[in-house]
């Protein structure tokens, strides 16, 4: 169940956040909502924040200090109430510490923090992550990402085959390969793009489960000839893009996922301490990471 709704207006753009998971549930601009609605026919999340793992573990489980631990899809900040930290009527900050609960599962002392900012048409997002241990303390191990829902077409213009994701810049991606239970196989293939910049989108593209993307231009563009709105989102700080939406349907979304590591192979309890992908902080070290969504109207 969501918590309070967060309303940021700035003349421009009008975004609401919940407590719960500090995720993004809307953001309209000239009467149009450009975030998908969370139908639970297609997929009932928007735009959840992924922590302290991206995608699934094997089996859910990895190791710390030879101790195997349970995590589900995505990590559980998604599903916590956020605590609101401070407000004014253009940004808004959250703000998650380890508790009992976060513990049992996941032994570390941490903060996360979730800002939320209008400037002009564009939303700019910021986590945080701080390692709260003392000196002396454990190391912290995570993922970030986001995965934002996009409703396709945006404001009901065209159809989902008309829409497209442009790269700011020419790329010559690879695409990792994942296999029937969405773990990484460890394999990557060249992704080609039309002019090493453009990905035309259709429903079957995502049949076989989600597109992740190394090697890609770090800001792209939703749009469509037959639309002036679109979304451009930057996100320099993050190694990998995905794109989702749910397989086998012909769902009115898609999600631009940029996650800062990889799950682990297929197949493999992965340590902890020794995984690769993960960021890695000492007792009292901050990384932010940034996303910044402008909405084109």
């Amino acid at each position: 169940m969501r918590g309070m709704a967060i309303v940021l207006d700035n003349g421009t753009v009008r975004a609401e956040i919940s407590e719960t998971g500090a995720e993004l549930l809307s953001a309209r601009r000239g009467g149009a909502e450009y975030i998908w609605g969370g139908d639970p026919a297609f997929w009932e999340e928007r735009s959840p924040i992924l922590f302290p793992i991206c995608g699934r573990l094997p089996d859910k489980t990895y190791l710390w200090r030879g101790k195997a631990h349970e995590l589900g899809l995505h990590g559980f900040a998604r599903f916590a109430r956020f605590e609101t930290a401070g407000s004014a009527p253009d940004r808004v900050r959250f703000e998650l510490r380890d508790a009992p609960e976060t513990r049992a599962r996941y032994p570390f002392s941490f903060l996360l923090s979730v800002e939320y900012r209008l400037v002009g048409a564009t939303l700019r997002i910021a986590a945080t992550v701080r390692n709260e241990a003392g000196a002396g303390g454990e190391v912290l191990p995570f993922q970030l990402g986001f995965h934002p829902g996009f409703a396709v077409p945006l404001g009901g213009e065209g159809a989902f085959s008309d829409w497209e994701v442009a790269f700011d810049e020419p790329c010559d991606p690879d695409r990792v390969l994942f296999s029937e239970r969405s773990l990484p196989t460890g394999l990557r293939r060249a992704f080609p793009l039309r002019d090493r910049r453009v990905l035309p989108l259709e429903h079957g593209m995502f049949d076989a489960g989600g597109i992740f993307l190394a090697g890609v231009s770090k800001a792209a563009t939703l749009r469509s000839a037959r639309s002036k709105r679109s979304v451009r989102m930057e996100f320099a700080d993050f190694r990998y893009l995905g794109m989702w939406h749910t397989p086998d349907a012909e769902a009115p979304f898609v999600c631009l996922e940029p996650w800062s590591g990889l799950p682990s192979f297929d197949g493999v309890r992965e340590d902890f301490a020794t995984k690769s992908g993960m960021t890695r902080l000492a007792p009292g070290e901050a990384k932010s990471w940034r996303l910044a969504l402008t909405f084109g109207a």
